[in-house]
């Protein structure tokens, strides 16, 4: 018998920013928008000036290629992919990585949200929120970024609040009885101070059964997910301001439990082995 796969995960983070820390990295889409700028070297500078090698992946393109959890950055990063064991995720780069996936074990490519680096295995395939900028930097990044970044680093850039105020909601409906609502808004509190407030919410029937039931195969592969991501921003001066973000996620689903592999004429290959078509 198969369980659902249930993990919780919370942030809370409080920076204080300064003129040569990094900021928001944009990802140009056309040449006349000026160069893309990234945060590599831990300062904002074109991407063509860094010595090393760099995948921009900019808000559209996220869209573009419906990226919804950030494992799924490996259909747009050559040399990049994600093991896992059940919930553990560990990225691996340019064949540079550890097979070990457990809550004590860390990787050796380090994730950075928003500037802090997130330790727990458990927190590696998070739900990407208003991302203005995911960026990979392939290789060794010891010098800049300290340890467990001996593959390289995986940078996720979030939108900052803003003091203007605006939202934006999305709805949509796919096969397997899937749903995906996510919601944005941002205000501004004073001249100095914003705030925002970012939700996601995703289920579904998911297309796995398991025929061992009859004569009606049970379906096993449902999923609900859900994250909150709450943001203060107080400009305190030109050169310094101080960043407050709140971030949990549920995460209900079998899916990284359901590997087992079957070959079937009418499912193919790479299938768990009770799923059957339908």
């Amino acid at each position: 018998m198969v369980k659902h796969l249930k993990a919780s995960t919370s942030l809370f983070a409080l920076a204080g920013c300064v003129a040569f820390m990094p900021g928001a990295a944009l990802a140009a889409d056309g040449a006349d928008e000026g160069p893309i700028t990234v945060v590599a070297q831990r300062r904002e500078e074109a991407q063509v000036d860094v010595p090393i090698s760099v995948t921009n992946l900019g808000s559209d393109a996220l869209i573009t290629a419906n990226v919804e959890e950030l494992s799924d950055i490996t259909k747009m990063t050559p040399g990049l992919r994600f093991d896992f064991a059940g919930a553990y995720f560990q990225p691996t780069i340019r064949g540079v990585g550890t097979p070990v996936t457990s809550a004590g074990s860390q990787g050796n490519v380090g994730i950075y949200v928003d500037g802090f680096y997130s330790p727990n295995p458990l927190a590696t395939d998070f739900d990407v929120m208003n991302v203005q900028s995911i960026q990979i930097l392939k290789g060794p990044q010891g010098t800049l970024f300290g340890r467990n970044t001996t593959g390289g680093a995986i940078l996720v850039q979030t939108a900052d609040p803003s003091i203007e105020t605006s939202g934006e909601a999305r709805i949509s409906y796919g096969r397997y009885n899937e749903v995906k609502a996510q919601a944005y808004a941002t205000v501004g509190i004073s001249d100095t101070v914003a705030f925002d407030i970012m939700g996601l919410y995703r289920r579904g029937d998911g297309w796995q059964r398991n025929i061992s039931f009859q004569p009606k195969p049970k379906r096993v592969g449902d999923y609900e997910n859900w994250s909150v991501r709450l943001g203060l921003l107080a400009q305190l001066s030109d050169d310094v301001e101080v960043l407050i973000r709140y971030q949990h996620g549920k995460i209900d689903d079998p899916g990284p439990l359901l590997t087992a592999s079957y070959r079937d004429s009418e499912i193919g290959g790479g299938q768990p082995y009770y799923a059957a078509p339908g």
